[in-house]
């Protein structure tokens, strides 16, 4: 695999963004894109700065600060937050490891999850206060 598809594949796999290039992939190339990783989310960085500071002498800095978190969301599909939400729902299900993974893996989001991105996001209430 070539770096140029190594890279499309890695935006591909870590944004929303429609990419209509066929990229011949197997379990085994997963490797090769890892390293572009750092690029991508750069890249979501920049984004959400750009509508920071777009955004931030037109509306107040809570608004401001809402409009850069939403479009790194709708880029990347909130993928991380919902591996947030969904770590907490396996970690604090008290199960076994293996009912754990499932329960991480479950699409639907748990009461353990809810929590955690409630007092994810007090936590950053207090911080930029």
């Amino acid at each position: 695999m070539d770096e140029i598809k190594a890279f499309i594949l890695s935006l591909q796999f870590m944004t929303r963004i429609p990419i209509n290039v066929k990229v011949d992939v197997n379990k085994n190339d997963f490797h090769k894109m890892v390293k572009y990783f750092p690029f991508v989310g750069g890249f979501v960085g920049a984004v959400a700065s750009l509508m920071f500071y777009a955004s931030k002498n037109i509306f107040p800095r809570e608004i401001a600060i809402t409009t850069a978190l939403a479009s790194s969301y709708i880029l990347t599909g909130a993928m991380h937050i919902d591996g947030f939400a969904d770590t907490f729902d396996g970690l604090f299900s008290n199960r076994s490891r293996d009912r754990m993974l499932e329960i991480m893996k479950d699409s639907r989001l748990g009461t353990n999850g809810v929590l955690a991105l409630v007092f994810f996001n007090n936590s950053k209430d207090i911080v930029f206060n």
